[in-house]
């Protein structure tokens, strides 16, 4: 399943390069672990330690043709040797401030709440093609909460 999955569209992105030789390049509202918590990529400081120990030694501005965002079991996801949150931005953060969780928690609850998709998946291989259809091209991330919910109902059999 995909949070993003657009090919046409330039993105700006930052590419966080780190003192062993490693890259990766994100959007600016990507999660990954800097300084052992969860933190926007546009939020990542020069100096910063990333999950696997490594300092972030450049952060550069990028644009580049596509946005591609794939939710995983585990919820991470290593790309090019580093490991990143495989959650973004979505529909937490448009929720009124004295709603809105720490930034911090996002990808946790997020991950949390796609739980459902991910026990099926496991045991229902079909219904995840027929979820991923009914998005008609479109990616999870491109609609609201309740949507999603009502797909996945209505796809489940």
């Amino acid at each position: 399943m995909l949070g993003h999955a657009d090919n046409e569209s330039v993105i700006e992105y930052l590419r966080l390069t780190t003192d062993n030789g490693t890259s990766i390049r994100l959007s600016k509202e990507h999660f990954i672990e800097s300084n052992g918590r969860y933190v926007y990529a546009k939020d990542v400081r020069k100096g910063d330690r990333l999950a696997y120990g490594e300092r972030v030694i450049e952060i550069e501005v990028e644009k580049a043709k596509g946005l591609w965002n794939p939710f995983t079991i585990a919820g991470t996801i290593v790309v090019d040797g580093v490991l990143a949150s495989c959650h973004s931005d979505w529909f937490l953060e448009a929720l009124p401030e004295w709603m809105r969780p720490s930034r911090a928690l996002i990808p946790a609850i997020y991950q949390t709440l796609t739980a459902p998709a991910r026990q099926i998946y496991r045991r229902n291989r079909a219904w995840v093609r027929r979820f991923t259809e009914s998005f008609e091209g479109k990616a999870i991330g491109e609609h609201s909460l309740t949507d999603v919910l009502k797909k996945m109902w209505s796809t489940y059999a």
